[in-house]
């Protein structure tokens, strides 16, 4: 039988010894801990693996944690924790069951359970929530404060923009979600190439396609497809379904306005000219101004019913048109009674 070399491991104190450098320590059971202070703290913690200087230095009875990077779970004070990276979940004190891959990931968490970061930095911003998933390089990282529900997938250019707390929000591709500053139930889907400005907040907005934006900052209960440089929409059927049923609607009855209102409309014809650059420049069409529909509804006391503009955004006024369609109706009627007087006088 050989003998140790005291050269090369050499007792230190308690259940630890030094190899070649690296401390070597058994606390608790079952546990294997390689690193200066690494899991040397375990009392009656069990199937633990701290890999890396200060890795799980804190933890004392929780058990599954795996920890394997400098740092790792240093702050630990939780069961089912694995972070692989350095830093990674380094300042959880109150957690169960987070996943962090990367260096960095989910850095700053110190309470809440069942997030995951894949990707150095992804979510090392959140300080607190629960069923996070930030897939990417620095992913979420847009979530400076608390947060829970979010799902985040995409590289990001690795710092928040603005930063803020919400819940429920989903964000998918490069950059996408980079100016968010606050907001729940958000969905947007597309690359972000627009990374300055100020940040974006509201609630229950669906974005869909590269810089696809709204039409605020802060605007709530919208949908935008696209962005300015689009100008076909394309669908297998030829109008939108919404609901209508009898139902659901009460103090119904005649509507107010339909020959004066639509002898008092201007169709034109036009080309873009935006006045953002990347948007539609030289391109011909046909239509309303909004200004004239604003001013029309206006006059008849009728902008609150009809609603053919929409104002969030008093620079970039919108029009409404598929809301002509009743008042059209309603004008093609009293012209038809006018119609059929004047011929039974025949």
């Amino acid at each position: 039988m050989s003998t140790i070399n005291v050269d090369i491991i050499n007792p230190t104190a308690g259940n630890i010894v030094n190899v070649n450098g690296v401390e070597v320590s058994t606390n608790g059971t079952n546990n294997v801990c390689l690193g200066a202070q690494s899991g040397q703290a375990i009392t009656t913690g069990i199937r633990s693996v701290s890999i890396g200087d200060l890795s799980l230095k804190t933890e004392t009875t929780h058990s599954d944690n795996v920890a394997i990077g400098h740092q790792a779970l240093e702050a630990n004070a939780g069961g089912g924790n694995t972070a692989v990276g350095a830093w990674a979940l380094r300042a959880v004190t109150n957690g169960i069951q987070n996943d962090a891959f990367g260096a960095y990931t989910l850095l700053s968490l110190t309470t809440g359970g069942n997030n995951s970061g894949l990707g150095g930095n992804a979510g090392g911003n959140l300080a607190s929530g629960n069923r996070n998933t930030f897939v990417g390089f620095g992913a979420g990282l847009q979530f400076t404060n608390t947060g829970d529900g979010n799902v985040v997938v995409g590289n990001s250019n690795g710092h928040a923009n603005a930063g803020g707390s919400g819940d429920n929000n989903t964000f998918v591709g490069k950059d996408a979600g980079w100016r968010f500053a606050g907001g729940n139930d958000n969905v947007i889907l597309g690359k972000c190439t627009a990374l300055m400005g100020t940040g974006i907040t509201g609630n229950n907005n669906i974005q869909i396609g590269t810089d696809s934006a709204k039409a605020s900052l802060t605007a709530s209960d919208s949908i935008t497809l696209g962005n300015s440089s689009h100008n076909v929409l394309r669908c297998a059927v030829t109008s939108i379904t919404s609901l209508s049923d009898s139902r659901d609607k009460e103090e119904v009855s005649e509507l107010a306005v339909g020959l004066e209102f639509v002898k008092e409309l201007n169709p034109v014809s036009f080309v873009w000219n935006d006045r953002d650059e990347s948007g539609k420049h030289g391109v011909k069409d046909f239509g309303f101004i909004a200004q004239d529909l604003k001013s029309t509804q206006e006059k008849y006391e009728m902008a609150e019913t009809l609603g053919l503009v929409y104002e969030e955004n008093p620079e970039k006024l919108e029009a409404s048109y598929g809301k002509l369609i009743p008042i059209l109706v309603q004008a093609i009627k009293e012209l038809s009674a006018k119609v059929e007087a004047l011929e039974s006088k025949k």
